[in-house]
């Protein structure tokens, strides 16, 4: 048996590149997995119970891999670890809760704007340049989202499901 810091699974041994295409589609698809069992379990349980267990799993699956490859647990920035803990709540709070009242494909597609929050946020708080490609870009996302929800009310549950899942991609 190899010692606690080095990778002893076929994963260790494909090129970078490899590795990480096949860590993002692994990652998708636990992801699409969570989002299901989360929706499948909406029903049954309240939305601070889903994502308590949510917290627990993942915090179990990353002490066993930080243990497996021997990281020492330290904080040198705890400003940004709380704010990012505080975010990370939020949004996973507001997913569950949207999967109550909209479908699965809906909810996901409302919490994967945060890439098009971002490039917003970029050029607002850093300056970044706003080239037309990046222009239309975001207003293709935009407008996919307004197509998909625009013609709902807030006063009603699907409509303010909507707008939690969309609250999600923002924290």
């Amino acid at each position: 048996m190899a010692d606690l810091g080095t990778e002893v699974s076929r994963l260790a041994q494909l090129p970078d590149r490899g590795r990480g295409v096949l860590l993002m589609v692994a990652s998708a698809g636990l992801y699409a997995v969570m989002g299901g069992l989360a929706k499948a379990a909406s029903a049954d349980m309240p939305t601070f119970e889903l994502v308590a267990a949510r917290c627990a799993v993942t915090w179990l699956v990353i002490e066993v891999l930080r243990r497996r490859m021997a990281v020492p647990l330290r904080f040198e920035a705890w400003p940004h670890v709380a704010s990012r803990t505080v975010g990370g709540f939020v949004a996973i709070s507001c997913y569950f809760h949207a999967l109550r009242y909209i479908p699965l494909g809906e909810a996901v597609l409302l919490n994967n704007l945060s890439p098009v929050l971002t490039a917003l946020a970029a050029v607002w708080f850093l300056g970044e340049r706003m080239t037309w490609f990046r222009a239309t870009a975001i207003a293709v996302s935009v407008g996919g989202m307004w197509l998909l929800v625009g013609t709902r009310s807030l006063d009603s549950l699907q409509g303010q499901g909507a707008l939690l899942a969309a609250a999600s991609a923002v924290a």
